[in-house]
């Protein structure tokens, strides 16, 4: 074989990967079809890795490197090259550099964003057609709505863009829970040097080809599935093996058809069974979810006798318990493809539409392998309205909301749910877990963040359901969250600051106001973009033909509507579901609809509405005062307790501690600290408050220093640990980001992580 001929690898960092290379990717490629749990594993070992790592000069060069393995490419000219092998991972990691570019550019980390700019495009010019470095016609339309934030419609979609355009938004919302300006910098310094590939380099087209089938085509590999079966049935013996492995196959097929075909369904049913039913209590680890996900068949060979398999029997018993829960699986899987209000386990559907797509494994370890199914839908639905009670929570706190940050909580629950016979048993475990605190407290000063686009629309979603049903129309909660059909969140009031000036002469606080969630609607994509930024008047008659929860803005709603009227009297006690005339006060429409946002959650999400119980100590709350407030109030709404919360206590804001949140913990900073901010001539103040975030003028918290200091200067781009400043006692200003990195290098902020709100 001549030189040019050879086949040469070697490993290489995603900066060089992406830095100059244009690639394309042959026909006889499968299409994009990576899982929700593929990219939910890269991001956790990406960020697992990276938390790891030391990124200080004797250190940095001993730090290992985190190997994604290798990817075969044919280099057709200086620029070209074409993906022969490994596009799957390709594609994900760049969709992962094109997110990131987005947040550096958000968080104003300009160095950041142009290490990442030459990475993600190939041509970039506006006006003229975007060129991305893995640059496939098809995408580009969905690769722009992705960097833009833009809503996409999949609809006639070939199946890799549509798949492309799930994983984007997913990567969209994981990626802004783990990365802002405080880690930007350093993270991707860490992903484009320290993350590397294996390039095998084909010297051509057909020999890349050959290479293809060579690696994917030379007979169907054992799956850990086909291992595990051949293992239990060989310990089980001969005389049952023919009749076990009928219903294995059954089974198997069974959990397939409820997972859309997905041949990867066997295996996540697999893991999801061994961790509900059998993984002890300290083995929950990392490590142990690890070898589970990577090879169950080993993880049962090496616990044998944890698991109870001694005997030929066990091995049959084991059998039967697993396709026993594979029936159980197979229905919760069926019932994430819509509301299943008939057994009440729509909140499985809403767990899937979140991302929570580590709930089975929770749903299977409250039900008994041979509970009836009258019994195991009952068990499952507690389980997942308590998942669907603790994500509303975090969303409400402004806390991240994907799907690792409810894995403690899972595998808290998990080991005690096992051994629960009855309902009643699964209750008491679950109820511990209901949170502490009433969680809709600060419903009326809630709003829009920089990356919280997805629980609004999730919250609206749901209230806006809640009162057509109540209205006596179908809710169908399933067409806003439905991706395909693209709902858009409205403000009630268009970013006009002008216009309500003598009201509120301060612009900051306007967009704080105007982006609660009490003035903001779901209407479909085509009529929110025709109001565009009308006035409130005008919007009117628009509203009337919307649902109820916009309808009820128009004063004439209400006239000759029995339903709207059983509403207000079977479930608006406070009389807040009313309309405020054609010019009202921007004031009264915020506290107002604020008010009757936090007294439908409350209803919606009611521990009575989910089935869950709490402890009779529990409901003991004592009343809020309240005090009479101006149609303008908008700093201090009266709350009064939920029934059934757990009383109110200081709570540090659950997730990822903040560093702000670190010097209060670390009592740097104390609550109640005023924070100063200039910006265009302007001085800017807010403070900290009990729970270690930014409370602005106007009443509004961020857990984000980033996301107050947009708020104040009405950009995209915001380094709130920058932005904001301290006043020190001889009058000197430092910002909360010198004072974190002097409190740090002082020794004075040990290990701070934030207490469940």
């Amino acid at each position: 074989m001549a030189r040019d001929e050879t086949v040469d690898a070697g490993a290489i960092t995603l900066l060089d990967l992406f830095y100059e290379p244009r690639y394309l990717i042959d026909n006889y490629q499968r299409e994009y079809a990576w899982s929700h749990d593929d990219v939910e594993t890269l991001v956790n070992d990406l960020w697992a890795a990276f938390s790891n790592y030391d990124d200080r000069p004797r250190r940095r060069a001993r730090s290992e490197q985190l190997f994604l393995g290798p990817f075969v490419y044919v280099q057709a000219d200086r620029r070209t090259r074409y993906l022969v092998d490994g596009q799957q991972r390709f594609t994900t990691l760049h969709l992962i550099l094109l997110h990131l570019h987005r947040i550096a550019e958000a968080c104003g980390e300009r160095e950041a964003e142009s290490k990442l700019h030459p990475l993600v495009y190939d041509y970039y010019a506006k006006g003229k057609p975007t060129r991305f470095r893995i640059d496939i016609t098809e995408r580009r339309s969905a690769l722009e709505a992705l960097r833009a934030e833009r809503t996409f419609d999949t609809r006639g979609e070939t199946l890799s863009v549509r798949n492309l355009w799930d994983r984007g938004t997913q990567l969209h919302t994981s990626l802004a829970g783990l990365i802002d300006s405080e880690n930007c910098a350093r993270f991707v310094d860490w992903l484009l040097t320290q993350v590397v590939m294996v390039a095998i380099k084909a010297p051509d087209r057909r020999s890349g080809y050959r290479i293809f089938e060579s690696m994917n085509n030379r007979g169907a590999r054992l799956t850990p599935v086909d291992l595990l079966k051949s293992y239990l049935l060989d310990k089980a013996g001969d005389e049952e093996a023919e009749e076990l492995n009928s219903k294995w196959r059954a089974m198997l097929a069974d959990v397939t058809a409820a997972g859309n075909d997905d041949s990867d369904t066997p295996r996540t049913f697999l893991k999801a069974a061994l961790l509900a039913h059998w993984a002890q209590p300290d083995d929950l680890s990392r490590d142990d979810v690890e070898s589970i996900d990577s090879a169950l068949h080993l993880w049962v060979k090496e616990n044998a006798s944890l698991i109870g398999l001694n005997r030929d029997v066990d091995y049959l018993q084991f059998m039967d318990k697993l396709i026993y829960l594979a029936s159980h699986y197979a229905m919760f899987l069926r019932a994430t493809a819509k509301p299943d209000r008939e057994f009440d386990l729509s909140a499985v559907y809403f767990n899937h539409a979140n991302g929570l797509t580590n709930q089975m494994a929770l749903l299977l370890a409250s039900v008994q392998p041979e509970d009836a199914r009258s019994v195991s839908r009952p068990k499952a639905a507690l389980a997942a309205n308590l998942l669907d009670l603790l994500f509303v929570t975090e969303a409400l706190a402004d806390n991240p909301t994907d799907s690792r940050e409810f894995q403690p909580a899972i595998n808290r629950l998990m080991p005690k749910l096992r051994t629960c016979q009855s309902l009643e048993a699964v209750n008491s475990v679950l109820e511990q877990e209901i949170p502490e605190t009433d969680p809709f407290v600060d419903v009326p000063t809630f709003g829009m963040r920089g990356t919280n686009s997805r629980q609004v629309k999730y919250l609206l979603a749901r209230l806006t359901a809640y009162v057509e049903e109540g209205c006596g129309r179908d809710g169908h909660v399933e067409r806003y969250l439905d991706r395909q059909r693209p709902w858009q969140i409205e403000h009630v009031f268009a970013n006009h600051p002008e216009r309500y000036a003598q009201e509120f002469p301060d612009p900051v606080t306007f967009r704080s106001l105007r982006a609660r969630l009490g003035v903001l609607l779901l209407l479909p994509a085509s009529d929110n973009a025709s109001y565009n930024d009308e006035s409130f008047s005008k919007k009117i008659p628009y509203y009337a033909r919307q649902n109820n929860l916009a309808a009820i803005l128009d004063p004439k709603h209400r006239e000759k509507n029995p339903g709207v009227k059983k509403f207000i009297t079977s479930h608006d006690p406070d009389k807040l579901f009313h309309s405020f005339g054609l010019e009202p006060k921007m004031g009264k429409v915020v506290k107002d609809r604020g008010h009757l946002y936090q007294e439908l959650c409350r209803q919606v999400w009611s521990t009575e509405t989910l089935g869950l119980t709490v402890p009779l100590a529990s409901v003991d709350v004592q009343p809020v005062e309240v005090t009479p407030e101006s149609d303008t109030d908008t700093t201090s709404p009266p709350s009064k307790p939920s029934p059934t919360a757990k009383p109110r206590v200081a709570a540090s804001g659950g997730g990822r501690p903040t560093q702000l949140f670190q010097l209060v913990s670390a009592r740097v900073l104390s609550p109640g600290t005023k924070l100063l901010a200039e910006h265009r001539g302007t001085t800017y103040t807010a403070e900290i408050d009990d729970d270690g975030r930014i409370r602005l003028p106007s009443g509004d918290q961020y857990r984000k220093p980033d996301d107050a200091a947009r708020i104040v200067t009405n950009t995209k781009s915001a380094q709130g640990m920058d932005f904001w400043r301290v006043q020190q006692t001889d009058g000197q200003r430092i910002s909360l980001k010198n004072l974190y990195a002097h409190s740090k290098s002082a020794g004075l902020l040990g290990g701070t992580k934030p207490a469940r709100r």
